[in-house]
């Protein structure tokens, strides 16, 4: 019998997933990542790690079949926290402030010191650290620098890349090889090109962005649509118990995301519930941009509760009681959002503002407003007042995550792909 194919998962913000005390947020990427992950290490012919950024080394290393890695970078937790307050700009002044903070005066002082006397590394060239891991293939996920140095990694090494999309964004036709443009998240477009032109594959999340790879990078994709481990969320949803983070909200309007201005919006959930006040509505929000998570607390209506974050494991109880599910995400920005998923698998129905994603018009899974917030407010209104409505739609949704969103459905078609580089 051969050798299991060993294969590298890197997904670097991903451990609080596994570790609920561990620092850091997560979203869907991370959450991808991990289902995907484990439903790979359930198989005989693979060899699965994780590999992950951790403050501390890591108690347990083999966690459900997967071997997880811990990536130590020394500065990583100080660029985070400079990274939250300022705005990587692709000309002068080249950075600008989105808030202050007391820990920028020692901060910046000392990435600035240091910087000196570390050559600012070429994503574009091999990274010592994955030259050294135990992969034949590196999985990535995302168009960004971090993406190009494991394509060019597994270049130099003979090993194989496959990058994962994660956004419509991630196809910006500004991207090129010559170019001088920055993403919002202080990306060079030369640099996210240069991960799209020499990835041994790429996995698209649905047939448009498929399309816009052929169209403007000249690449084809497989098309894999996000997983969700049902049986497992299934579980967790079981039992009475409230979740911990609100334990006395029996039912409300769910809203799940970053705190920033261009991307997931969440102030534009508050004006949906000043629109809609006898309706509940509980934000989860990631910390992101401090100057937006301010105006949350001091902007928020008496029908809004905030809370920073949820366990994985605990996001099943609160989708369990949620009456509706609410997206604000900008549409040029997402991909397939994974929210999506958690949602219908909970038999929760879909209010978004302007993100279909080929999912929720096509699984009759709720409703997409075409941008107009007095109409996603008179839907929020009536999943609310009409639960038998929201009941017919959540199930919708829900059988149509079981036909093409169960993980073991999903693992499958990868493993093929993977097992392709044999």
């Amino acid at each position: 019998m051969s050798h299991s194919l060993r294969v590298a998962f890197l997904a670097y913000h991903a451990y609080p997933v596994i570790e609920p005390a561990a620092e850091g947020v997560f979203g869907g990427t991370e959450t991808r990542a991990w289902t995907l992950a484990r439903a790979l290490a359930r198989r005989s012919d693979l060899a699965v790690s994780l590999v992950v950024y951790a403050r501390r080394p890591i108690v347990q290393q083999i966690c459900q079949g997967v071997r997880i890695v811990r990536r130590c970078e020394p500065l990583y937790w100080v660029r985070q926290a400079v990274g939250r307050h300022v705005e990587v700009l692709g000309r002068f002044p080249w950075l600008r402030f989105r808030s202050f903070s007391p820990g920028l005066l020692w901060q910046m002082p000392l990435l600035a010191a240091v910087r000196p006397f570390r050559r600012a590394p070429d994503p574009r060239r091999p990274d010592r650290f994955l030259q050294n891991l135990e992969a034949d293939g590196l999985l990535c996920f995302g168009v960004h620098r971090q993406s190009a140095a494991a394509v060019a990694t597994a270049k130099a090494t003979g090993r194989r890349s496959m990058v994962f999309l994660g956004a419509d964004s991630d196809l910006d036709p500004r991207y090129a090889p010559d170019s001088t443009y920055v993403t919002p998240y202080g990306e060079r477009g030369a640099v996210c090109w240069y991960a799209l032109h020499h990835a041994d594959r790429i996995v698209a999340q649905t047939p448009w962005q498929q399309a816009a790879l052929v169209e403007r990078f000249g690449r084809e994709a497989l098309v894999l649509p996000n997983p969700i481990d049902l049986e497992e969320w299934d579980a967790a949803q079981a039992g009475e118990e409230p979740p911990p983070a609100v334990p006395h909200l029996s039912r409300y309007a769910l809203w799940v995301g970053r705190a920033d201005s261009f991307h997931k919006r969440p102030l534009l959930c508050l004006e949906l519930a000043r629109r809609c006040p006898e309706v509940p509505f509980l934000l989860v929000v990631n910390p992101r941009e401090p100057r937006v998570e301010e105006q949350l607390r001091h902007q928020r209506p008496g029908n809004v509760w905030l809370v920073e974050r949820v366990a994985f494991a605990d996001m099943p109880r609160v989708f369990r009681r949620a009456a509706v599910y609410v997206n604000t995400s900008a549409a040029g920005y997402e991909g397939f959002p994974n929210v999506f998923l958690q949602a219908a698998a909970s038999g929760v129905p879909i209010a978004s503002l302007e993100l279909d994603a080929d999912f929720v018009s096509r699984a009759g899974a709720g409703s997409v407003a075409c941008g107009d917030m007095e109409r996603l407010a008179e839907y929020v209104r009536r999943m609310w007042h009409h639960p038998a409505e929201a009941i017919a739609a959540g199930q919708q949704g829900r059988r149509f995550v079981q036909q093409h969103h169960d993980a073991p459905l999903i693992a499958n078609r990868l493993a093929q792909a993977i097992l392709e580089w044999r």
